[in-house]
């Protein structure tokens, strides 16, 4: 081709483009009949993304779903925006700051206290020891209480974890569990307390905020305002991160440690009945490098570590709350069954912690344990269960507190210094929407945002570029883990290093830094993931004269016909040619309520070539996404002005 006519192909297209008002984004959002046909311009040469798929490399295709598809609409509904008050919300009769804790003597009435004289409170610090004598047993239950402080009115706080509990009369009428932040002295882990203090070689806290058995198509449905936060804030999504294995334990091990299950068993953990303490943990490396480190759970009975599983014999990290939410479940045995009866519902146990939700005093935590540490670098991991294990609607309650954590911390000017990783383990294991196919497709992706301060942004640009280039690959627990070792020393993630690794042989590793590029030939097998977990699709080729396709160009051939109806000076259009016809099958599923299929056809008169899934559902089609217009009309649109028709009409 010539100059002169690729100048000439170019000016025409531009000159299509702008009559069409730039058709991708007027038409992104435009609906169409009962089932929703979208439609808009996708053509490579105007870069656009396609929406169609979360993944859809060589290795790996993971199509879009709808996070309110018919075949689980029993499941998903609307909760109230504000959860029901704790039981004892408004007759606590204690309350505290940072420093003391002191007797709400106005409640008095709640809890029938008349004679201030008969009325005392005892307090009294607990902990866990480093060592204890008994290892037979479960290490969380050897918690050693002080002697008690009996007080009036008010007391000093001198200790990170306290009981009070205030009597009349010689009957304890109130009990509630007290947790503080003190700033501790630095110290290292007890294998090696002595050395000096190290020079911290990276710039950034790590948060790493995590929520038990939510999908990424959950966290979209439940958590719009938190989302839109993110968005607005262009956190990256990784949109094809991809379970490892089926719980918490064994999906959180290897972003912790690198390993999976079998390989921890043969390594630091050879004998179920002994602790989790010999493990490489992650954060004790970047204790190396100056950070204090934090793990904290909402939940004792389901924690990851401790659920059929011995726990930790000592601290594994500076503050460790394990021990403390033990406590608090012990009382919450106790007052569960008045919760029932206040609440009207049958959980097991009160989500309840005293006058507040296990959730909120997980996010109040955070914030007063980053406020303590100031400026002093932090790694945490601040796991939240307690609303979102066992409830697949339940997270929408706790979608305005994570918002406003979030919002609080660029506020105060945190998040300019802190990589926030936002992941949950799996999606939702339990209850009947696991026996729907997209059930078990959500139970295999996981959400995860990582939100990058601006001054990484403009720092490290080719590893933030790569990071955003990995949002549509497919990732696992192991390049998260990768991606944290990294973060240890920020020299391995400049331009220089990042262009010297790139010619290396990684792209085979099964867990890889997602400052790397990930391989667009990578596969489940490749990344570690087995087959029962793996969410990516094979797609198959469709016979040209099957039924079932005939059938499907049918529908969409009637569909955009009924569009055009209304607009007379279109010609009807009918499929001149089918170029793709996939099946897409998931490589697992037990359930086949439905068969989605990838179309490509071209359309006459008018040559368009269009793209579509469309889905077998119910002996009926649907379909899912938008169509995709793939390559610009020519001049015999100009009887239309409407940029969404003309994608289609051809005049007569």
């Amino acid at each position: 081709m010539d100059r002169k006519t690729i100048i000439s192909t170019v000016l025409l297209k531009v000159l299509i483009c702008v009559r069409l008002s730039c058709c991708y984004y007027v038409t992104r959002g435009a609906s169409f009949l009962e089932d929703s046909l979208n439609i808009s311009l996708d053509s490579y040469e105007i870069g656009q993304r396609d929406e169609s798929f979360n993944v859809n490399t060589v290795g790996c295709i993971i199509p879009s779903i709808n996070i309110r598809d018919v075949t689980i609409q029993n499941y998903i509904h609307k909760t109230n925006k504000r959860a029901k008050l704790c039981y004892n919300y408004n007759t606590r009769l204690l309350a505290s700051n940072q420093t003391h804790i002191w007797v709400k003597k106005y409640n008095f009435i709640y809890h029938n206290v008349e004679d201030e004289s008969n009325f005392m409170c005892c307090y009294q610090s607990f902990h866990k020891p480093l060592s204890v004598p008994n290892t037979s047993s479960y290490f969380i239950d050897n918690i050693q209480y002080l002697s008690c402080i009996l007080f009036h009115d008010i007391i000093e706080v001198s200790n990170e974890f306290v009981k009070v509990n205030c009597s009349y009369e010689n009957e304890t009428i109130y009990e509630q569990y007290f947790v503080f932040t003190p700033k501790k002295d630095f110290t290292y882990t007890r294998h090696n307390p002595f050395k000096p203090w190290p020079a911290n070689k990276t710039n950034y806290n790590i948060i790493m905020l995590g929520m038990g058995s939510m999908s990424r198509q959950n966290f979209y449905r439940t958590m719009p305002k938190t989302l839109g936060i993110l968005k607005k804030r262009d956190a990256i999504e990784l949109k094809g991160y991809n379970t490892v294995a089926g719980d918490t334990f064994e999906n959180m091990m290897p972003v912790l440690v690198g390993m999976n299950n079998t390989e921890i068993q043969t390594t630091c953990w050879k004998d179920p009945w002994s602790s989790l303490d010999n493990c490489p943990y992650i954060w004790e490396r970047f204790k190396d490098v100056g950070y204090y480190t934090a793990l904290v759970e909402d939940t004792s009975k389901l924690g990851m570590f401790n659920q059929w599983k011995r726990g930790f014999q000592g601290s594994p990290t500076d503050y460790y709350l394990h021990p403390f939410i033990h406590e608090t479940e012990t009382l919450n045995k106790k007052n569960s069954i008045k919760y029932k009866k206040y609440a009207k519902v049958n959980e097991i146990l009160s989500p309840c912690m005293g006058d507040k939700y296990y959730y909120e005093f997980l996010i109040n935590y955070i914030r007063r344990l980053t406020t303590t540490l100031g400026k002093s670098k932090l790694f945490g991991l601040f796991w939240e269960t307690t609303m979102s294990h066992d409830n697949l609607n339940d997270p929408a309650l706790m979608d305005k507190a994570y918002g406003q954590l979030i919002n609080k911390m660029e506020s105060t000017g945190y998040l300019n210094e802190t990589i926030l990783i936002f992941l949950s383990d799996h999606g939702m294991d339990t209850g009947n929407i696991v026996l729907t196919k997209q059930g078990q497709i959500e139970q295999r992706l996981p959400f995860v945002f990582i939100l990058m301060p601006p001054s990484f942004r403009t720092q490290y640009k080719l590893a933030y570029h790569n990071l955003n280039v990995n949002k549509e690959r497919l990732t696992t627990p192991f390049d998260l883990h990768e991606t944290l070792v990294d973060l240890i020393d920020m020299s391995a993630i400049t331009k220089t290093e990042i262009l010297k690794r790139n010619s290396g042989f990684y792209t085979h590793n099964r867990g890889i830094s997602l400052f790397l590029p990930i391989p667009k030939n990578r596969t489940c097998d490749m990344a570690g993931i087995r087959a029962l977990w793996c969410a990516c699709y094979n797609d198959v080729n469709v016979e040209p004269n099957s039924p079932i396709l005939m059938d499907a160009v049918s529908y969409f051939t009637n569909k955009t016909n009924e569009m055009l109806k209304s607009y007379p000076q279109c010609l009807k259009l009918i499929v001149d040619d089918i170029i793709i016809a996939k099946e897409m099958i998931p490589i697992y599923t037990r359930y086949n309520e439905w068969r989605d299929f990838n179309m490509v056809v071209r359309m006459a008169p008018g040559g368009g070539m269009f793209e579509t899934i469309m889905r077998f559902y119910n002996n009926s089609w649907t379909i899912v996404d938008r169509v995709k217009r793939l390559n610009f009309p020519d001049f015999g649109t100009m009887c239309i002005e409407d940029a969404t028709i003309k994608l289609f009409c051809f005049c007569k």
